[in-house]
Order: C-alpha cells, then sequence, then structure tokens
C-alpha cells in the first residue's frame, strides 16, 4: 500500500467498474425502458452493441498500447467512454443507441487490456500476487457500489445525471492515469 502508483491505478479500476456495473449491468437497461421506452429486446441490441465494441478492440488494445504506451492508450479509452456516455444521454433512435454502445465497448476494451498490463508493469515482481489481489479487490468494491450509487442518483436526482456521473468519473481516471509514473516500480 505504500506505492503511490499501484494505488492510482487500483482506483482506476474502482472507478472503472463502478461506472461499468453501475452504468452498464443497471441503469442504462432502466433509462432505457423507463425513459427511452425500449422493450427488453431491443435493450438486449443496446447492450450488445456495448459488447461487440468490446470484442472488436480487445485485441487491438493491446498492440496499441505496447506501441504507443499504455497511458495514452488508457487516455484515449477513458475519453471515448466519456464521449460514450454523453453520446447514450443524448440519443433517441436505436441506430445512436447501436452506436454510442459500439463507442462504449471500444472505450471499455482500451482501459480494461492496457490497465492490466499498466499493472504488471508497475508491480515489484516480489509483490505480484498481492498487487494482482488489491486490484481485483478494487474491482470487486467498484462493482459492487456502483450499482447502489447509480441508482440512488437516477432515482433522487434524474436519470441524465447518472451520464454525466460516469463522465466525471472518466475525467478524473485520466487525472490519476496521467499521475502515475510508470519509471518506478
Amino acid at each position: 500500500l505504500r506505492n503511490l502508483n499501484i494505488i492510482l491505478v487500483c482506483l482506476c479500476n474502482f472507478f472503472r467498474m463502478f461506472t461499468r456495473f453501475g452504468m452498464y449491468q443497471t441503469v442504462l437497461q432502466l433509462y432505457l425502458n423507463q425513459i427511452l421506452g425500449l422493450g427488453v429486446g431491443d435493450i438486449g441490441w443496446v447492450i450488445s452493441m456495448r459488447i461487440a465494441g468490446m470484442v472488436l478492440f480487445l485485441f487491438v488494445a493491446g498492440s496499441l498500447s505496447d506501441r504507443y504506451g499504455r497511458k495514452p492508450v488508457l487516455v484515449t479509452g477513458y475519453i471515448i467512454s466519456g464521449v460514450a456516455l454523453f453520446a447514450f444521454s443524448r440519443s433517441e433512435s436505436l441506430i445512436f443507441l447501436f452506436l454510442s454502445g459500439l463507442l462504449a465497448g471500444a472505450g471499455d476494451a482500451l482501459d480494461m487490456t492496457t490497465l492490466m498490463a499498466l499493472l504488471s508493469d508497475i508491480a515489484p515482481e516480489s509483490v505480484r500476487g498481492v498487487v494482482v489481489g488489491l486490484f481485483r479487490t478494487f474491482m470487486d468494491v467498484g462493482g459492487f457500489l456502483g450499482p447502489i450509487i447509480y441508482v440512488l442518483v437516477f432515482k433522487q436526482i434524474n436519470a441524465v445525471s447518472t451520464f454525466y456521473l460516469g463522465i466525471i468519473l472518466s475525467l478524473i481516471n485520466i487525472l490519476l492515469i496521467v499521475r502515475v509514473n510508470t519509471r518506478e516500480s
């Protein structure tokens, strides 16, 4: 817990999973049904488009991070994720919702693969197992708290605020990643 760089990466993982579970696996489906009036079948297609975006970009993400560096790819992924959340908040037709989903999946793929690579780059070999456990703990706590907080925001404030919460967390992740020192382990 004394390595600030590892904590910063773990915090990024926390916020990433907070939004993935809170927004994409909980609130987005409520938003699509209750606010936009989509049926179960159309909601399934929108969610599947996000997964399709992930599948398309997972292989590319590793190559990009090896070629251009972990931090630039992570920042790009978080920017794409923020743009996708904004696009979802403005989309009213299925085609734009599908495109928003593809974009969200691309952003998720870029940060998912690259964040794990960055963690392995900065973790000292002697404590890699502990670091991976810490990384996974932050991930699971984010996945646990995300749906609770996102639903509270959805119900207590309004549906569109949940998208802005995700955008803010993407910006926070950019700030955290920029602070990570990749030369020190």
